[in-house]
């Protein structure tokens, strides 16, 4: 696996299979580098160690690049800055989902992000952050809650995070 001696150690310390060989998906029926011993899992946890190591090297020449990118992100953060002011009844949250708003945990999993560098990484945490409301809205409901419950909470949760 992913130990000392495992094939991520090999990747860090420059041997073994190239992280292209490695990431490259194996076809149909072929087996995963029986050769070497690897799963699909080992294989996902050395793609995930790659690409790690080469957006932690890349991470600045690859997000907000250039002027352009840097306006667009100003301009969003500005018109997050202007629907703060949205309220759950503006969004038609029904009152049933917001006794105890319990949605700063799944604001904290947003506001995660910006540490984060892999776009992997970035996903998870808005995986997160969909799990908790999830979560709060089954326990309001009982788990009968569907999507028309669910958008306008992560709406809500998206632009007070930000």
């Amino acid at each position: 696996g992913g130990g000392v001696g495992g094939p991520d150690a090999k990747m860090r310390r420059g041997r073994g299979r190239s992280p292209t060989r490695a990431c490259t998906a194996p076809s149909r029926g072929e087996q995963v580098n029986s050769r070497a011993g690897l799963h699909q899992r080992e294989l996902e946890r050395t793609c995930d160690c790659v690409e790690r190591y080469v957006m932690s090297k890349l991470h600045d020449r690859v997000f907000a690049t250039d002027a352009d990118d840097l306006q667009h992100d100003k301009a969003l953060a500005a018109r997050f800055r202007e629907l703060h002011f949205l309220t759950v009844e503006h969004l038609g949250i029904s009152p049933e989902f917001t006794v105890q708003q319990p949605w700063e945990w799944a604001q904290q999993e947003l506001r995660k992000m910006g540490s984060y560098r892999t776009p992997r990484d970035k996903m998870v945490c808005v995986l997160n952050c969909c799990k908790r409301i999830n979560a709060a809205l089954s326990h309001a409901s009982g788990g009968q809650h569907g999507a028309d419950e669910f958008f306008p909470v992560l709406v809500f949760v998206v632009l007070q995070a930000a």
